[in-house]
């Protein structure tokens, strides 16, 4: 079972061609998005950017929901929606 707060961040090609496998036909919901103030990304910037995704931003909700829907038993189109609008509501969080 997976948990939706925690981060995988890998470069292993394997495992990235079974991700873009699995996400093939998956396409988001479009959404407006307000946006932040463009900065040079740095080792600096990227690790602020993280510090305040994981001290400011609420998404371990909306995470876990999107977790346990991925390990239910069925995951059809409803679900699939679900999942996207759940996605919306997290990028949202973060934003």
């Amino acid at each position: 079972m997976c948990d939706g707060d925690r981060l995988l961040v890998i470069k292993d090609y394997n495992i990235i061609k079974v991700a873009k496998r699995n996400m093939q036909d998956i396409v988001p919901l479009y959404y407006e998005m307000k946006k932040a103030q463009p900065i040079q990304l740095t080792k600096d910037s990227i690790f602020d950017g993280m510090i305040k995704a994981y001290s400011t931003g609420n998404i371990g909700p909306y995470s876990n929901n999107i977790s346990k829907i991925w390990n239910g038993k069925e995951v059809g189109e409803q679900e699939i929606n679900t999942i996207k609008w759940l996605c919306m509501e997290n990028n949202f969080v973060i934003s």
